[in-house]
């Protein structure tokens, strides 16, 4: 899944998905979200509906960040198991539910995400003192440690 955004499904019936949705470190950036199936997409949504339960909680700061996704559900369980959410323009879903009863499924493991993310691009770690990175690299080491990883002490 994509680490860049918080995101919860409140329901997911036949024809209709909603829930909240926003970006982790730009939180009053609206996210324009797509619901997929097999990469072809069914729905389009911006997450902008105001949740004073999100604001009340301070899960988000203004509570604009809920969505609704309506679409047609003969044609989607006809040729997939499942759907993707994902925000526009990006290949990488931020949620993806089951066909068959619309239980959400488990998100992805910190290696699945890693080798998803690196089979598109590089990543650059750069560790700052005090901040956990020493943490994070054995945390890379060990998740991607036949990715091509390496840990420079200094330069």
């Amino acid at each position: 899944m994509n680490f860049f955004f918080k995101i919860s499904i409140d329901q997911a019936k036949t024809k209709y998905i909603s829930g909240w949705c926003f970006y982790r470190f730009d939180r009053l950036k609206k996210v324009d979200l797509e619901l997929c199936v097999d990469k072809k997409v069914i729905a389009e949504t911006t997450a902008e509906i105001f949740r004073e339960d999100l604001q009340v909680l301070g899960i988000h700061p203004t509570g604009e960040c809920g969505f609704e996704l309506l679409f047609d559900h003969q044609s989607v369980t006809a040729t997939a198991s499942y759907l993707e959410i994902k925000p526009k323009y990006s290949k990488i879903p931020i949620a993806k539910i089951a066909t068959d009863g619309f239980a959400v499924r488990k998100p992805l493991r910190v290696k699945q995400l890693l080798r998803s993310l690196l089979s598109q691009s590089s990543i650059i770690f750069i560790h700052i003192p005090k901040t956990a990175g020493t943490s994070s690299i054995f945390l890379l080491n060990r998740s991607c440690s036949r990715m091509g990883m390496w840990h420079m002490q200094s330069l």
